[in-house]
């Protein structure tokens, strides 16, 4: 069965309504036009707050990846 030509057009015109948005998104990314900042204060903080995380979980990362000395066991203490 041959798929018509009207079903094909449909076809198209679907995936063109659903993808149209998202390459406009992605050209206009591209572009650098990027989606319309805001000068919101409340974003701003958010901003300041998120990084201030990152700069945590760096920390904690460059903490657990140094190498520690092993510690020694507590020496056994027998009964006398």
């Amino acid at each position: 069965m041959q798929p018509t030509d009207s079903s094909t057009d449909m076809g198209a015109e679907s995936l063109v309504r659903i993808f149209g948005p998202v390459a406009t998104a992605l050209a206009k990314r591209i572009e650098g036009r990027g989606p319309t900042t805001t000068d919101d204060p409340a974003v701003h903080q958010l901003r300041e707050e998120l990084e201030e995380l990152h700069e945590r979980v760096d920390f904690l990362e460059r903490a657990l990846a140094e190498p520690r000395p092993p510690t020694e066991l507590p020496q056994a203490h027998t009964p006398v």
